[in-house]
Parts: structure tokens; sequence; C-alpha cells
């Protein structure tokens, strides 16, 4: 077993990265948002504070702890920071065989 730590972040920080799948602790600023962007990996994201508006082109979801989202590779997605406080999310993408 490995253990690994996030500190605080401005953006972004890999926490782990292989060939077949990176974990990264995402920093989302309240009213800030990530951008529309895609990877070409099958992702989950885990909001661990904060509350997120993450969309797609045909969907807008908010998102706080204790919900997960997961996306096939090359989903175009949007994530907004929501409410009083800055937002933090665990993002692990995988190349799933």
């Amino acid at each position: 077993m490995r253990i690994y730590s996030s500190s605080p972040v401005d953006l972004f920080e890999n926490l782990y990265e292989s060939d077949s799948q990176t974990v990264t602790h995402l920093h989302i600023a309240r009213d800030k948002s990530s951008g529309w962007h895609s990877v070409d990996f099958t992702v989950v994201v885990v909001p661990i504070s904060g509350t997120v508006r993450f969309s797609t082109h045909d969907n807008s979801r908010t998102i706080t702890v204790g919900d997960i989202v997961r996306m096939v590779p090359g989903e175009e997605h949007n994530l907004e920071g929501l409410g009083e406080v800055d937002c933090d999310l665990m993002v692990i993408k995988s190349k799933l065989v």
C-alpha cells in the first residue's frame, strides 16, 4: 500500500501518474470555471469540498461531497465553482481495457 497526500493548490496537482492512470487534485475557486475540455481517458470526478456545477453540452448538474461523476473518453465538459467557498475535487483518469 502507498498513501498519496494532497496539499493546498492554486489549480491542480497530479498525485499519481502512470501510462494508464492519473489521479489529480483539482481546485476550482468559487465563481471560476475550468473551461470546456475533454481527455482521452475514462474519468471519475469526486468532490471533496465545496459545490460544483458540472456541465456537458446536453446536461448540467450541481455536485457536492458524496456525489461522483463518471465520463467516457472524449466527453467534453466544464466545471464551475459555486457557493461561498472554493471547491476541491479528486479526478481519476484511467485507460480501461
